[in-house]
C-alpha cells in the first residue's frame, strides 16, 4: 500500500469510526449534516425461507452444527430448509421498486406445498424468515439519515441494531447516521416476504411522530383538564437534556411550556407525556369539530426550537362516542379508552359498565362503536395499550384493571354490574381475565376467543421443543403456565358466562372456545355456548341495533341478568404465580410454600357460623368473613348457642374457634414445623413477595430505568446504549409509553416511587453492576459464570437475572452482562416486552440458543422464596457444561463457547 493509498484509509477508518460512535458522545446537531435527498437501497440479497418457531427468540437461522460449511456464508454457498424442495435455499437477488417495497416471492414453492403444510400444522407449519443483505455508498460522509422500514422489526446498519415499524403502521422513521463509503443494511423479514425501506433527509432535528399521539377527545359543554402524549424522534447526535414542548392555539385554555423529566437519547425516540394538560378554562363550546394546536420541541425552556407539527383534537358531542385519557401508574404513560356514555345520561344513577376487549389490530374506538348506546350502562373499550398490544395479558391485564378503575373514579358506576366481553384477540383476553380476577365481574362474554397460545398458533416447532431437553422444556414451561386459560377455568364457579362463536369461523376455529366450555361444563359450572350457524370471525346482521358478534340483543339480556355477588358461599382459586393476583372474593393468598408451583385454596362457608378451607401450596391465608357472608349471631341464634357468637375454621382439618373483630379479618399461617397458626405469616427479610417475585418481565411491571454502562471500551459503552434504546423503542412501540435512560454514572432519577433498574453490562462494564457484584447470586469471571455455588465455564457468554435491588429494598434489578462484547451482543436476542415469552428468573447461555432456543441455554431457572438458586427450579445443560469446560481448558479454543456446536454466521 502507498502512502497516498494510507493515507485514504487512515482518514476513512477514522471516519468512520466517528460515524460509529456519533450517538455515544455529545457532538452538536449541526457537525453531522443530513443527506440530501432520499435514498432506495436498489439491490438485496436474500436468504430464506426458514422454518421458525412462534415466539421464539434467540435462533439463527444461519447456525450450524460443527464447522461452518464455506469460508464466506454472507456471499455465496446453500443453507438447509425444509420448507423448499431439494431442503436447500440459495442467495436470491431481489430488486426494490421506485417507492423502496422489496417482495419477496419463492415461486418453486407452490401453493399446493404450502397448503400440505398447513394442512399438518396449521398456520404455525407455514410461517417463515429470512435475511436481506444491502448496500449504498456516500462520497463523503458522516450523514444523518431517517430510516423509513415497514413490516419488519428491525436492521442493522453496520453491525448496529436498530428498530423497525414491524407492523407497517407507517409512523416510525429511525434516525441514523450513515458512514463514508460502504453501508451495509441488514432487514429481517418473515410471513408474506416483503419489506419497504428509504432512506430520508433529516428535515428536523426532531420530528414529532404525530401519527401516533394519544389526544383525548375535546367535549362540547365540558370545563375539564386534559392530558396527552407524543412521541418524539430525536434525529441528533447528542442528548436533549432539558425536552420541552410549547403549545399554542387560537382556543384559550390549549396552551403552554411544559417540561418532561426524562431526557431523550441521541437518535432515540421518547414519548412525552404531558400529565397535566391544558388549564381549566378550555371553553364550554366549539364552533368546529376540530381544533388544532401547534406543538414545538424547545431544547430547554428558552432554548432553540427544533421541531414543530400540529396536533389535531376532535370535538364530541356528549351522545358521540369519544376518546378519554387517563395516566397509566403501571407503565407510567398516558393511556387511553373509548366511551360511549348511556342515553339521557343522570350524572346523579348508578349505571351498569359494559367492558369490552378489541381484537388484533383494532383500535378501542372502533370497538365502542360497535355496539348501540344504551339506557343502562356506559360502553368502555380498553386499548391493551396498543392496537395488537400484549394479548390482553401481562401489560393488557393491567391496562383493563386501570381503566375499569379511571372509569369508576370518573362515573357513578355500580360495582356489581360490570360485565367484562371482547372479541378474538379480546376474546381471549376475556377468558383470561375472568378466570384471573373472577371476583370483579358480573358475568364474561367471550365473542371468538382463544384459548391458549399453545393451542391457538401451536409453538411445537419451536427449537427448544423439539431438540431441548425434557428439563429445559420444563423451566419454560413454568414460565408459560401463569397464562394457561385451560387450568385456570376452576375459578369460574361463581362467575357465569355466555360463549359467542360463528360455526365458520376460520380464524378463531370453535374448537378454541369449546375447549374452555367443554372443561367449565364438566364442572357444573355456569357456562352456556352460542354458536350462530353459517357466521364466520366478524359477522353482523344489518337491520339489527349493535354488531351482532358482540352486541347482539341476546347479549344484552344476558347482561341484564346478572349482578355480581361479592359473597360467595364457596370460592375456589388457582394460580401459578401469586404476584399476578392472589385473591377472590373473601380470600386472600398471603404467600405460597414454594414459588412456581400451583397455589389453591377451596373455601366454603358449610353452616352458620362456620368455614372449612383446604390449601395446596400455602404458607400464609387471609379470610374476610363479615355476618352477611357466615351469618349474624341475632339471625342464626342456634350458633350463637352451639358457639357462644364465635366462629369455627377448619383450615385443611385443624379447628379454629374464633372471636369476632372489628374488621371481619383472620389470618393465618404456618409455624416452623408446618403446623397452621392463627397471626399473619412473617416474611423473611428480602424474600420473595409479591411486588418483587419474577421473572424477568416483571421488571418492567412498576416504574423503570434503564442504566447503560459507560465503564467499557468505546465500543462496548456504544452497544450498552444501543440495548438501551432497543428496550425505549419496544417500550413506547408495544405499550405507547416511556422510558428512562441514563448513565451508569449518573444519580438515578427521583421519581414519584423508587424505580426498578434495568443494568445493561456487567461489572466491567457498568459501575452500578460493579457497587452491587457482592451481593449478587451470578457473578461473571473471565473464563466462567458462578450461578449460586455452581460454576460453569465458559467465554463470551451471557447472562440474565432479575433480582432485589441491594440498595433499595421494595424494588427490582434486571442485570444484563456478557463476558466480552462478543457475550453481550447475544442479550439483544432475549427481550421480554411481549406476551407469551415463558422467560425464567435467571438465565446463562452462549452460541447455542441459535440452534436450540432456551433449550441451549447452559443453565436457567427460578429463584426460590428466598431468591437463592433452587436445583428443583433449575435446569443445569450438563452436556454442554461439560463441552463448555474442554473449551475453557483448551487454549487454542479461546473465543470460542462450546465445544460442541459451533455458528457458520
Amino acid at each position: 500500500m502507498n502512502r497516498r493509498s494510507l493515507a485514504g484509509f487512515l482518514l476513512t477508518a477514522i471516519l468512520c469510526v466517528i460515524a460509529s460512535t456519533a450517538f455515544a458522545v455529545a457532538v452538536r446537531a449541526d457537525t453531522i449534516p443530513s443527506i440530501d435527498e432520499t435514498i432506495i437501497v436498489p439491490r438485496w440479497r436474500t436468504i430464506g425461507p426458514f422454518p421458525m418457531g412462534v415466539r421464539e427468540a434467540g435462533t439463527d437461522s444461519l447456525a450450524y452444527f460443527g464447522e461452518q460449511p464455506f469460508e464466506e456464508p454472507s456471499l455465496k454457498g446453500s443453507f438447509p430448509s425444509y420448507l423448499v424442495p431439494g431442503c436447500t435455499v440459495r442467495w436470491k437477488y431481489f430488486e426494490s421498486d421506485d417507492d423502496g417495497k422489496v417482495t419477496i416471492d419463492y415461486p418453486e414453492i407452490s401453493d399446493d406445498y404450502w397448503e400440505l403444510i398447513t394442512s399438518e400444522w396449521g398456520f404455525a407449519g407455514a410461517l417463515y424468515s429470512g435475511l436481506a443483505f444491502g448496500a449504498i455508498y456516500l462520497e463523503d460522509g458522516p450523514r444523518r439519515a431517517l430510516v423509513d422500514l415497514q413490516r419488519s422489526g428491525g436492521f442493522r446498519l453496520n453491525g448496529i441494531p436498530y428498530q423497525g415499524d414491524s407492523y407497517g403502521h407507517n409512523m416510525w422513521k429511525q434516525p441514523v447516521v450513515l458512514q463514508q463509503g460502504r453501508n451495509e443494511f441488514r432487514v429481517g423479514f418473515s410471513y408474506r416476504g416483503s419489506f419497504t425501506m428509504r432512506i430520508l433527509p433529516v428535515e428536523d432535528d426532531v420530528t414529532f411522530v404525530a401519527k401516533d399521539t394519544t389526544l383525548p377527545d375535546l367535549v362540547r359543554g365540558w370545563k375539564r383538564q386534559i392530558m396527552f402524549s407524543v412521541p418524539i424522534a430525536n434525529a441528533t447526535t447528542r442528548w436533549l437534556r432539558e425536552p420541552f414542548i410549547r403549545l399554542s392555539s387560537d382556543v384559550p385554555g390549549l396552551g403552554g411550556l411544559f417540561g418532561a423529566p426524562a431526557p431523550i437519547p441521541p437518535l432515540g425516540v421518547q414519548s412525552f407525556q404531558v400529565p397535566v394538560g391544558p388549564t381549566p378554562d378550555v371553553p364550554l363550546d366549539y364552533e368546529a369539530d376540530e381544533v388544532e394546536v401547534k406543538v414545538e420541541f424547545l431544547d430547554g425552556p428558552d432554548g432553540a426550537v427544533l421541531g414543530s407539527d400540529v396536533l389535531k383534537f376532535r370535538v364530541r358531542d356528549t351522545s358521540q362516542s369519544r376518546r378519554e385519557t387517563f395516566w397509566s401508574a403501571s407503565t407510567s404513560s398516558v393511556q387511553y379508552y373509548a366511551l360511549k356514555e348511556p342515553l339521557d345520561f343522570d350524572p346523579h344513577k348508578k349505571y351498569a359498565l359494559v367492558l369490552s376487549l378489541h381484537g388484533a389490530g383494532c383500535e378501542a374506538q372502533g370497538q365502542v362503536d360497535c355496539y348501540e348506546a344504551k339506557d343502562w350502562a356506559f360502553v368502555v373499550a380498553a386499548t391493551n395499550c396498543r392496537r395488537f398490544g400484549f394479548d390482553w395479558q401481562d401489560w393488557g391485564s393491567m391496562n383493563v384493571l386501570e381503566t375499569l378503575t379511571a372509569v369508576e373514579e370518573r362515573y357513578p358506576i355500580n360495582e356489581n354490574l360490570v360485565h367484562l366481553t371482547g372479541h378474538s384477540m379480546g376474546g381471549h383476553g376475556t377468558w383470561f381475565n375472568a378466570f384471573v380476577y373472577p371476583d370483579m365481574w358480573a358475568d364474561a362474554v367471550p365473542s371468538a376467543g382463544w384459548t391458549t397460545f399453545d393451542l391457538y398458533v401451536p409453538m411445537f416447532l419451536r427449537k427448544n421443543v423439539v431438540l431441548g431437553e425434557p428439563r429445559g422444556q420444563l423451566i419454560w414451561n413454568l414460565g408459560l403456565r401463569e397464562e394457561n386459560t385451560l387450568m385456570l377455568t376452576e375459578n369460574a364457579l361463581n362467575l357465569p358466562i355466555l360463549a359467542v362463536e360463528g360455526s365458520a369461523d376460520d380464524n378463531v376455529p370453535p374448537q378454541q372456545p369449546k375447549m374452555l366450555v367443554d372443561l367449565l361444563t364438566r364442572r357444573g359450572y355456569d357456562v352456556r355456548y352460542k354458536e350462530v350457524p353459517g357466521m364466520g370471525h366478524w359477522w353482523n346482521d344489518p337491520d339489527t341495533p349493535g354488531t351482532d358478534c358482540v352486541d347482539a340483543s341476546w347479549i344484552n339480556e344476558f347482561w341484564q341478568k346478572h349482578e355480581r355477588n361479592p359473597w360467595p358461599k364457596r370460592v375456589v382459586y388457582r394460580t401459578h404465580n401469586y404476584s399476578v393476583n392472589n385473591r377472590a372474593y373473601w380470600v386472600t393468598i398471603d404467600r405460597p410454600l414454594k414459588a412456581y408451583n400451583d397455589t389453591k385454596v377451596v373455601a366454603e362457608v358449610v353452616a352458620p357460623r362456620t368455614v372449612r378451607v383446604e390449601t395446596t401450596n400455602i404458607e400464609g391465608l387471609t379470610l374476610r368473613l363479615p355476618e352477611q357472608l357466615i351469618g349474624g349471631i341475632k339471625a342464626v341464634p342456634e350458633a350463637a348457642v352451639a358457639h357462644g357468637g364465635k366462629m369455627m375454621v377448619n383450615l385443611d382439618g385443624v379447628r379454629f374457634v374464633l372471636e369476632p373483630v372489628s374488621d371481619d379479618t383472620y389470618s393465618f399461617h404456618r409455624n416452623e414445623h408446618g403446623l397452621w397458626e392463627v397471626g399473619e405469616v412473617m416474611v423473611p427479610p428480602g424474600a420473595k413477595t409479591r411486588e418483587i417475585y419474577g421473572p424477568w418481565k416483571q421488571a418492567f411491571m412498576r416504574p423503570f430505568v434503564i442504566v447503560y454502562g459507560t465503564q467499557g471500551t468505546d465500543e462496548e459503552d456504544e452497544w450498552t446504549l444501543a440495548l438501551a434504546k432497543a428496550y425505549a423503542h419496544a417500550w413506547w412501540y408495544r405499550a405507547n409509553a416511556r422510558t428512562w435512560i441514563i448513565a451508569d454514572t449518573d444519580p438515578i432519577p427521583d421519581l414519584r416511587e423508587p424505580p426498578n433498574l434495568i443494568l445493561l453490562g456487567g461489572a466491567k462494564m457498568n459501575a452500578v453492576t460493579a457497587r452491587l457484584e457482592t451481593a449478587l447470586p451470578i457473578v461473571m469471571h473471565d473464563d466462567g459464570v458462578l450461578v449460586g455455588g455452581r460454576w460453569i465455564p465458559g467465554r463470551d457468554l451471557a447472562a440474565k437475572f432479575v433480582y432485589p435491588n441491594p440498595e433499595c429494598p421494595g424494588t427490582l434489578i434486571l442485570v444484563q452482562e456478557g463476558q466480552s462484547l462478543k457475550g453481550f451482543k447475544r442479550l439483544f436476542s432475549f427481550t421480554e416486552i411481549y406476551s407469551g415469552a415463558g422467560f425464567p428468573d435467571w438465565m446463562v447461555w452462549g452460541d447455542e440458543v441459535k440452534l436450540l432456543g432456551l433449550g441451549g441455554a447452559c443453565a436457567m431457572g427460578f429463584f426460590d422464596l428466598n431468591w437463592r438458586v433452587d436445583d428443583s427450579l433449575t435446569f443445569w445443560n450438563e452436556e454442554l457444561i461439560s463441552g463448555l469446560e474442554a473449551d475453557v481448558q483448551g487454549a487454542d479454543l479461546a473465543g470460542v463457547s462450546s465445544g460442541v456446536w459451533k455458528v457458520g454466521y
